[in-house]
């Protein structure tokens, strides 16, 4: 799997990439308090990670591509974030957790549905009892073939049945043309 996420990245195939941090991630931080140490699975070339570390958290990235974590490292330097070039359905490194905080923006549904289980079984080992699930999840993605791969209310519920359910909302900012398909959902562990 991390093999395809690779090739994509040195193909220059990135179309989530947009260069800045994820606006719905953006406006929860500044409303919401979080604190402790932060992980951002499917990280890419950091972005929101290095927003995170720019808002005083201590932050990991990891992610399947190296190519996409050299663009991270060479990118946001000076930060000091944490870079674990890993899978994340069966990781082999340790990621320096337990986390008090998985921040993450479609990287749930990147996967193919099939794997949805190891990635919540990786999110259960990686986050502190008390810890803040925070995804962005995409509902409505423009293919009917992922990724992005579309995730039904149902599903997610049934994913995180072991979590305690925060809230879920559509955020009032988005990538553009991403207005509408997204939602918010927060669960603690």
């Amino acid at each position: 799997m991390g093999t395809d996420w690779e090739n994509r990245w040195n193909d220059g195939d990135t179309p989530w990439d947009k260069g800045e941090p994820s606006p719905p991630l953006v406006n929860y931080v500044q409303s919401h308090s979080l604190s402790g140490k932060v992980l951002v699975p499917g990280c890419g070339a950091g972005h929101d990670a290095a927003f995170l570390s720019q808002q005083g958290f201590e932050v990991t990235g990891v992610d399947f591509a190296p190519t996409a974590l050299k663009q991270a490292r060479n990118r946001y330097s000076e930060l000091g974030i944490r870079w674990i070039c890993d899978d994340l359905l069966d990781p082999q490194k340790e990621w320096g957790g337990p986390f008090d905080t998985w921040v993450e923006h479609t990287c749930l549904c990147a996967l193919e549905p099939k794997h949805w289980e190891a990635y919540i079984n990786t999110l259960s080992a990686q986050l502190k009892k008390g810890g803040i699930f925070m995804g962005v999840l995409f509902k409505n993605p423009d293919v009917e073939e992922g990724p992005p791969f579309r995730i039904t209310d149902q599903q997610i519920s049934q994913l995180f049945s072991s979590f305690e359910f925060v809230e879920k909302f559509e955020p009032d900012s988005a990538y553009p043309g991403r207005e509408g398909r997204e939602e918010v959902w927060i669960y603690r562990r």
